[in-house]
């Protein structure tokens, strides 16, 4: 222990000034262990993310093609059924414990190949669906039948993306559960974020849109949606048919300015961005 400048501090300043660079010092990628062999469930569960994928492919390229619950079943139902199927056999007879090795250095993570273009892919993606939405119409067209089950409404490019998001949240949910399967906070996180997306910012929005009220998402709060507290907004909800747009503006004004407050004092903004 010495004393810095009138304070005690518990590192002596030889160590303090101690400079190591890993890299420097020749502290590389660790020795690659070899990979498991794939099991038959995971070959399995890939044949059918490979097929889902093609459906996909074809689908999109097909100029006479049409919404139906066949298209989607075999694209985005496979794709799924596939995901959810390769995480749990990837898991399902490993030790429970994290699995962190090599993440650092991996194609997918580290400003590899992969990275770069899945990168690409989803900017591109985004930007695409902001500002030049129609060239999304055959995706958004293959899910309406969805969407008129749901929503009594044809597709728009939010219900794609938000089609797709919760897809997304509930495929790779099933990956935090098993590889988290010994650790119940983990566990319980992860099916709160797939509740909340999946009950509140899925279909809550458009079973709304099904009985003509205004699309609501009562995950949004101001700042995160700048643009709930407008007047525009407020008068839009107040002057909504019944007492339910009402509600959504005092829940809105509740969740901004005394839940979220609160809820990031105490838990700092986990509470939202690990729970919600």
């Amino acid at each position: 222990m010495s004393t810095l400048q009138g304070t005690t501090s518990l590192i002596d300043p030889e160590t303090i000034d101690y400079y190591y660079d890993e890299e420097t010092n020749g502290f590389d990628e660790p020795v690659k262990q070899p990979e498991p062999q794939k099991n038959p469930g995971q070959i399995l569960s890939a044949g059918f993310i490979g097929v889902g994928v093609l459906s996909l492919i074809v689908y999109l390229f097909n100029d006479h093609a049409t919404g139906s619950w066949m298209g989607i079943l075999l694209s985005f139902g496979l794709l799924t059924i596939g995901g959810i199927a390769y995480h749990w056999f990837s898991y399902k007879n490993t030790i429970p414990g994290i699995k962190h090795d090599g993440i650092m250095f991996s194609g997918s993570l580290h400003r590899g190949a992969i990275a770069w273009a899945l990168g690409i892919l989803f900017t591109g993606f985004y930007v695409v669906l902001y500002w030049w939405p129609e060239y999304l119409d055959r995706a958004i067209r293959l899910v309406d039948p969805l969407a008129m089950a749901m929503a009594g409404q044809p597709a728009n490019q939010w219900f794609l993306y938000g089609f797709l998001y919760t897809l997304a949240i509930l495929i790779f949910g099933v990956r935090m559960f098993m590889k988290y399967r010994h650790n119940r906070y983990h566990q319980i996180r992860t099916a709160s974020v797939m509740f909340f997306q999946l009950v509140l910012a899925f279909i809550i929005p458009q079973f709304l849109r099904a009985l003509n009220e205004p699309e609501f998402y009562f995950t949004y709060f101001w700042p995160l949606k700048y643009d709930v507290l407008f007047p525009g907004t407020v008068d839009y909800l107040v002057t909504s048919p019944g007492a339910l747009g009402t509600f959504m503006v005092f829940w809105t004004m509740a969740g901004s300015f005394i839940a979220v407050p609160v809820l990031t004092y105490f838990y700092g903004k986990r509470w939202y961005c690990s729970w919600v």
